[in-house]
Parts: structure tokens; sequence; C-alpha cells
């Protein structure tokens, strides 16, 4: 295994994970939904995409880790060089693995940040239609009677 073949998985990685999380993120902004059930829907997508990301990494690590067993068998000088190849492949996926995580945590934040300035919005907005209202009792109410 050469360095190119550890790029394109890094690279393949990198492509899942942030194809994941664009798909998962369009897929819910685009979807109207009240607030707190958003929020519910984020927090569970945000999670499905870190242990996705998870799963992936373990797959690969066992698949790294039974590849370097096999060619322990087959070859002393082999071996020392895929151990190399393997102990930064497994340094890759731990990393790509601690990248998910930090994932799924900004868009927990993001997701709850969004949340909150639509909240702020909306009771603003009822603050308003509520001053609008009394405004318009006061000005009914200060009419004289006698004319129509």
């Amino acid at each position: 295994m050469c360095r190119a073949d550890d790029q394109a998985i890094k690279g393949w990685i990198g492509g899942a994970l942030i194809g994941a999380f664009v798909g998962a993120a369009t897929c819910l902004f685009l979807t109207p939904k009240r607030g707190e059930e958003m929020r519910e829907e984020v927090k569970k997508v945000a999670g499905r995409v870190g242990d996705a990301a998870q799963a992936v990494g373990e797959t690969i690590r066992r698949e790294a880790e039974a590849l370097a067993s096999r060619l322990r068998r087959s070859s002393r000088s082999a071996l020392d060089e895929w151990t190399a190849v393997k102990d930064d492949f497994v340094r890759a996926v731990e990393a790509s693995l601690s990248a998910g995580k930090d994932l799924k945590a900004a868009l927990e934040d993001a997701a709850a940040a969004v949340f909150d300035r639509a909240e702020a919005a909306a009771v603003e907005s009822v603050q308003k239609a509520k001053e609008a209202e009394d405004g318009d009792l006061k000005a009914t109410s200060g009419a004289p009677e006698g004319k129509a």
C-alpha cells in the first residue's frame, strides 16, 4: 500500500462525512416543522452521523488489523512496512472518529443556536402583534361616541 492509497482512503472518509452532514442538514432545514421537533430531529441526525462515522472507522480499523495479521504470516520484511502503514491508517481512522464527534457537537450547537434565534424572533413578532392590537383598541375606545 502506498501513500497515494492512504490519501485516497482519507479523502473517501472525509467525503463521506461531509456528504452525510450536508445531506442531513439540507433535508432538515428544508423540512417545515416546529422548533422543538426540528431540534430533536437535528439531534437524532447528528447522533446518526457521529455513530455512522464511528462504525465506518471501526470497520476500517478491523480490516486494517486483519490485513496486518495476514502479512505477518507471509513475510517479516513486508510486515515491517505494512505495520507502519497500518499504524498510519489507524491514526487516520482515529482522527476521523474524533472529527466525527466534533462534527456531531458542532451540528448540535449550530442547530440549537438557529432554533434559539428563530424562537426569539417568533416571540418578538407576537409581542409586536399584541402591541399593535392594543394600539388599535385604544384608538377605537378613544373615538367620540356620537360619530360613526
